[in-house]
């Protein structure tokens, strides 16, 4: 639950300590209060000065003049006493600028002194806490009162701390204990939760980290089907995600149940038995066989490849999952396969001008 400025509440067993004060300091950095928190913090200091009476200084008026009645003669000289003694030291200045005198939003600058900042802080933390921790916002007698909220700030931190950590081993258990995949998309949701509980707690993991695991994870689902998804993951370096494999891992997990489906029917069982032709391309390539596409009496009538007719995966795109071509991992197609075949193509129609030509 969220309370003031986006701070969420605490009661005495929240787990959400973290979140606490990442929000909290945020907060008071908004509104140019760090140095309520910050122990290193120093007031500034300012010069009192403390006039005092001097005891051997005579008004004038009682000064005492000849000592022999008509005398001619001049007064004796008389010392200058100051009348008072002067003396200055240095002492904090309890009045400070503030652009937040309420801690709550910006205002104009205003002169406040600093002891009703600490206040402040102390009775917005008695709102955002539970009533049963309110026995932490006490200060210790003798505590320096411009800094009782640092030390009521401590109080708190201290009683959530070794849960705090406690949390970040079970997290941190809780990440490891993930070493199978079931199913990529359940695979997927749980890292991400758990990346998300870990990072509440200060122990996630950056989105690379997060990526070669799904990576990892998947080879438990199927031992070579996700092979490309590391080629993925070394193009993009640091910059890698598992949003940016979901895609790929979505493709390749469908093929792998419809390719099951396939094999379940008495049609593929019996194509099973046959033996695999050599494998396929799907355009002819006269550089590397100048005379199969042409003469091979196995030659496609659609594409020129040197496939069957019935066969050919540009004739009929589906039947990439009805002949999967023997060299792909666990006979299944990959994702660039499966989106260039994605829907019929044009018949070639130079192989016909060849035959003619020959």
């Amino acid at each position: 639950m969220s309370g003031e400025h986006g701070i969420p509440l605490l009661s005495s067993t929240s787990l959400n300590w973290v979140h606490f004060e990442n929000m909290f300091t945020s907060h008071l950095s908004s509104i140019g209060e760090s140095r309520l928190l910050d122990f290193n913090h120093v007031l500034p200091t300012k010069e009192v000065v403390i006039k005092t009476l001097n005891p051997n200084w005579v008004d004038e008026d009682v000064a005492p003049t000849s000592s022999v009645a008509g005398s001619t003669d001049p007064p004796p000289p008389r010392i200058l006493v100051p009348k008072y003694h002067i003396a200055s030291h240095l002492e904090t200045d309890p009045i400070v600028k503030t652009f937040s005198p309420g801690l709550d939003k910006l205002r104009g600058e205003t002169l406040v002194p600093y002891n009703l900042l600490n206040q402040q802080l102390i009775i917005m933390l008695a709102r955002l806490i539970d009533k049963s921790l309110h026995h932490l916002l006490k200060c210790p007698p003798g505590s320096d009162p411009f800094a009782t909220a640092r030390g009521v700030y401590r109080a708190v931190q201290k009683h959530f701390q070794p849960q705090q950590w406690a949390d970040r081993d079970t997290l941190r258990q809780k990440w490891h204990a993930i070493t199978t995949c079931v199913s990529p998309e359940s695979t997927y949701n749980e890292l991400l939760k758990v990346n998300d509980e870990c990072n509440s707690v200060g122990v996630g993991h950056s989105a690379e980290e997060v990526a070669t695991k799904f990576a990892h994870l998947l080879q438990t689902h199927h031992s070579t089907a996700y092979i490309g998804l590391f080629t993925d993951l070394a193009k993009a370096g640091d910059q890698s995600t598992i949003q940016m494999l979901w895609h790929s891992a979505q493709i390749t997990s469908n093929a792998l149940s419809k390719n099951a489906v396939l094999h379940m029917t008495p049609q593929i069982r019996q194509q099973a038995q046959v033996p695999r032709p050599a494998p396929r391309q799907s355009y002819p390539s006269p550089q590397q066989h100048p005379q199969s596409h042409i003469t091979s009496p196995s030659s496609c009538g659609w594409c020129g490849g040197p496939h069957p007719y019935a066969e050919c995966y540009s004739r009929d795109c589906t039947n990439v999952q009805k002949y999967p071509n023997p060299t792909w991992p666990g006979g299944i197609a990959p994702p660039h396969v499966l989106a260039k075949y994605s829907q019929n193509r044009p018949q070639n129609m130079n192989i016909n001008r060849v035959r003619h030509s020959l």
